[in-house]
């Protein structure tokens, strides 16, 4: 059984969470929407009594050519935050951007020590185990040259979870005991939140206590972990909606015309809608033709190349072409079986250039077929995932909490859930869900390709082309992010490049913040996002084998490593290239045990992201990037 966790007592963003993509383009996404705005590694309020204001300090990570100002979401609504010395901001340039706002401190103390009664009622749970696999392999023993086995650093961080547990009831005690003082005499610093090492900590005057203890007021509803389904609310594999014979279709040559070829959660629905013919003006039979014939020949991609993926098409397209009559693909015969959908709610994020939307991101897996034996499972997926984009802080926990009720008894499956779900996917899926990507005006964020067919295990990565682009609207391969191009593993020039990356950014690459840009900085200016993820079938790949000139820390070395798809994908997850694996029509897609492995919830990621669905449905709005949001680099 599924161990639940308790949200009060600490929240553990371990900083390695792989999903199916990642992506980070500028320029996509809604222009209202800050796309490329810094990294945040805190966030706090100060009170200054005597002057009767209150500010709101967001702390952006070092980087290059941070804004002036952008706007933050606040409880109350967005806020102008600047760091230009003004309104408020004492310094300017110095990396904390700063607003005045309204913030009632003496209700939070209410609501802090009324949550801090409950903590002590409820009963406390097994805490999180950190995974073994982030911990690089050279962590040894304080004072001595012995590694840690396995069994020795799950003892000693059960040992530090449970003085943590006793320091925080008296900390969170002495916290609370500060609100009973004049304003005057409360340390001006009220609370904050910052990233530890891919954990979330809170701070109230000066005391770090649980995050839980830190609810937002205005908000009734307490979520524990538990309370989050993962197969209903973040991975829906369940017959009762992959099979609904009014919503998808099964190709299988033996079980024709099995279900709806115009469903909405079919792979004809979902190209179709994408390709948006009346703003495009290219038909969806032809938008996907030609995304398959571009595979056929290697690409062009960052001055490096997206390989050739003739197997590929030969299977699919051509055979597939040849059940259609040899002219036209014929759509309602696509050889792709629905295998999930999927809800990322925890990459949410306004401050990366990911292309997951501010709420995150909806994904749909398919698995691909032989056309001419379609009832044959082939050892590839095609991912969809669409950017969701939210306009407010309460814009965004309402769409978390339309995912969230899914995991209530009240929607059945194959019935009401089913009509809920389709409700939701079809908000982003329908042409024109994203009127500022052009042209197609879609709100995909990337298609992926994860591909073992005639050919070693291979991920790629496409978008459709901007307006004003050569092809305008139509489906072509772009960089494939946080994955550097192969050169940089196997050449001493690129590897030592690399290792400068890694060591300018460890304190970002720990805490799960950083950026792997197209194009390295000056002065090497040197291309450096790949166009495909190779791993020469080697399930063991990492690049924490890297052999580098220069010694870089390892525990960053592992974070990049796992960052990456053909880290994430093999040995650094100990996965055998999917993490959602193809099916028979009879069957249920079964998920890699880095996602789910309820025997061992250091390794179980689903179960992450049930808390951090807990955690974004209780926390504060300004904290939101910090509690509720995942380091986007680990998405894959």
């Amino acid at each position: 059984m599924r161990r639940a966790l308790n949200v009060v007592f600490g929240v553990s963003l371990v900083a390695a969470i792989c999903g199916i993509g990642v992506a980070q383009q500028t320029g996509r996404n809604d222009p209202k929407t800050p796309a490329a705005l810094p990294g945040i590694d805190s966030v706090a309020i100060e009170q200054d009594a005597r002057a009767g204001t209150t500010l709101l300090l967001v702390h952006a990570i070092k980087g290059p050519a941070h804004p002036g100002s952008f706007p933050y979401a606040f409880d109350t609504g967005d806020v102008i935050v600047n760091d230009l010395g003004r309104d408020g901001d004492r310094r300017a340039g110095d990396g904390t951007y700063t607003a005045k706002v309204r913030f009632d401190v003496d209700e939070l103390g209410r609501t802090a020590t009324a949550n801090f009664a409950k903590v002590q009622a409820e009963p406390l749970t097994a805490p999180a185990i950190r995974s073994l696999r982030f911990d690089p392999p050279t962590r040894k023993l304080q004072g001595g040259a012995k590694l840690l086995t396995a069994p020795q650093l799950r003892t000693q961080q059960l040992t530090a979870d449970r003085l943590f547990r006793t320091q925080s009831v008296t900390d969170s005690k002495a916290a609370l005991a500060t609100f009973k003082l004049p304003a005057a005499r409360r340390p001006a610093e009220v609370l904050r939140f910052d990233r530890a090492k891919g954990d979330v900590r809170a701070t109230l005057f000066g005391r770090q206590v649980p995050v839980g203890i830190l609810t937002l007021p205005k908000l009734k509803l307490k979520v524990l972990p538990s309370a989050v389904k993962p197969e209903r609310s973040l991975m829906i594999t369940a017959p009762e909606v992959v099979k609904d014979t009014t919503r998808t279709f099964e190709p299988c040559t033996t079980v024709p015309n099995q279900g709806n070829p115009n469903g909405v959660w079919t792979f004809k629905h979902l190209m179709t809608e994408m390709a948006n013919t009346p703003q495009t003006g290219i038909a969806p039979e032809d938008f996907v033709f030609n995304w398959l014939t571009q595979q056929n020949s290697a690409q062009p991609v960052n001055s490096f190349s997206a390989g050739a993926r003739p197997g590929f098409v030969s299977m699919v397209r051509d055979r597939w072409l040849t059940q259609s009559g040899g002219v036209k693909l014929n759509l309602d015969k696509a050889p792709f079986r629905l295998l999930a959908i999927v809800s990322r709610t925890d990459l949410g994020t306004g401050v990366s250039g990911y292309s997951g939307g501010n709420a995150g991101e909806a994904r749909f897996v398919f698995g691909v077929l032989d056309p001419n034996n379609a009832c044959g499972v082939q050892q590839s997926t095609v991912i969809f995932e669409y950017a969701i984009q939210k306009s407010s802080c309460a814009a965004k926990k309402a769409w978390i909490q339309d995912w969230f009720s899914l995991s209530g008894s009240g929607f059945v499956l194959g019935g009401s859930f089913n009509t809920k779900l389709q409700t939701l996917t079809e908000s982003f899926v329908t042409a024109g869900a994203n009127p500022a990507q052009l042209p197609n005006r879609s709100a995909i964020g990337q298609v992926r390709t994860n591909d073992l067919i005639a050919g070693p295990w291979m991920l790629f990565e496409f978008q459709p082309r901007s307006a004003g682009d050569p092809d305008p609207g139509a489906l072509h391969n772009v960089t494939v992010k946080q994955n550097p191009d192969i050169s940089f593993k196997n050449a001493p020039g690129p590897r030592a490049l690399l290792a400068q990356f890694i060591g300018d950014n460890q304190a970002a690459l720990l805490n799960g913040t950083y950026v792997i840009p197209a194009v390295l900085p000056a002065p090497s200016n040197a291309p450096i996002l790949g166009g495909e993820s190779p791993t020469f079938n080697n399930t063991s790949f990492t690049w924490t084998d890297t052999s580098f000139a220069t010694p870089v820390d390892p525990a960053a070395l592992a974070a990049f490593s796992i960052g990456t798809c053909n880290g994430c994908h093999t040995g650094d997850t100990g996965t055998a290239f999917t993490h959602v694996k193809p099916r028979t029509p009879a069957g249920v897609a079964s998920l890699s045990t880095f996602l789910n492995n309820p025997g061992d919830p250091a390794e179980d990621d689903l179960e992450r992201r049930q808390r951090m669905m807990a955690n974004a449905l209780n926390g504060q709005c300004f904290a939101l990037p910090l509690t509720a949001t995942l380091p986007f680099g680990f998405v894959h």
